[in-house]
């Protein structure tokens, strides 16, 4: 446990795409979770969706948890980030504006932050909040002892 908290914290920190790999998680037969950005748009939408589809296919014997991440219907509802009209001319356009809605929205109008909090919280949220803080507490102590070494910013 200690190591997939060690490497998801790395993954919030680095914020970089994740190679899933349904073979991996056939084996481990630990509950998978699946955390997916993309624009609230109809090809987002579509990845989305699409992703799940494959993984589940290639994974049918695991638990595969998914959830959109951003944007969402919610975050979309609330105008933070701002909307704009989906394109009519979108291939699958018609079936999001009956499922979704009408206003589109682009991962790139979350800021930065905003994103690192949402996949962080997300993250965060399948730790113990002892052994979090522990992760948190150690990772201070080491960037200071970085700081200290190198003199600059760790």
């Amino acid at each position: 446990m200690e190591a997939l908290d060690a490497a998801l914290c790395e993954i919030v920190e680095q914020f970089r795409p994740v190679t899933v790999r349904p073979e991996a998680i056939e084996i481990d037969g630990r509950p998978t979770y699946v955390y997916v950005p993309t624009d609230f748009d109809p090809r987002g939408v579509s990845i989305a969706e699409k992703v799940e589809e494959e993984l589940r296919a290639r994974a049918p014997a695991s638990e595969i948890i998914f959830e959109r991440l951003a944007v969402d219907r919610k975050q979309s509802d609330r105008g933070v980030p701002p909307t704009r009209p989906t394109k009519s001319s979108a291939p699958r356009a018609a079936r999001v504006r009956r499922v979704h809605g009408t206003d589109s929205v682009e991962l790139d109008a979350i800021l930065p932050d905003e994103l690192r909090k949402l996949v962080g919280d997300a993250i965060d949220g399948h730790m113990e909040p002892w052994r979090l803080g522990q992760f948190r507490m150690v990772e201070q102590e080491e960037r200071e002892a970085l700081r200290s070494m190198f003199g600059g910013a760790a």
